[in-house]
C-alpha cells in the first residue's frame, strides 16, 4: 500500500474523532503542498473525502472545516500542472469537481 491510500482510509476511519482527524488533516495539508503527492492524492480519492467535511449538512468543527479547505486549495493549485499531465489524475479530479463547485457556490 501507499501512503496517499492509507492516509485517505485514514480521514474516512477516524471521521468521528475531531482530534485525530485534525491531525490526519494538518499531515494532509503538508503533503498535499507537493505536487507529486497531490497527485498520489487525488489519484486515491482525497478530494471526495475533503468535500463530504465541507458539505453544509455535515457537522465539523470549524478547525476540520478550515483545515479540509486548506487541503483543497492546496489541490486546486495543481490544476494547471499535474492535473494536466497525469490522465488518472484528471479523471480522479473531473468526478469531484461538480461536487466542489455546488459546495463553493452555496449561500450560507
Amino acid at each position: 500500500k501507499n501512503i496517499a491510500e492509507d492516509l485517505v482510509n485514514g480521514l474516512v476511519n477516524w471521521a468521528e474523532e475531531p482530534p485525530c482527524l485534525s491531525e490526519l488533516l494538518a499531515a494532509l495539508q503538508t503533503m498535499t503542498c507537493y505536487e507529486s503527492m497531490a497527485t498520489k492524492l487525488v489519484n486515491a480519492g482525497v478530494v471526495d473525502v475533503l468535500l463530504e467535511m465541507l458539505k453544509p449538512d455535515v457537522h465539523f468543527f470549524t478547525e476540520i472545516r478550515v483545515l479540509s479547505s486548506a487541503c483543497c486549495a492546496n489541490i486546486l493549485s495543481f490544476c494547471d500542472t499535474a492535473f494536466l499531465t497525469d490522465e488518472n489524475c484528471i479523471d480522479a479530479f473531473f468526478y469531484s469537481v461538480e461536487n466542489f463547485l455546488k459546495i463553493v457556490n452555496r449561500n450560507d
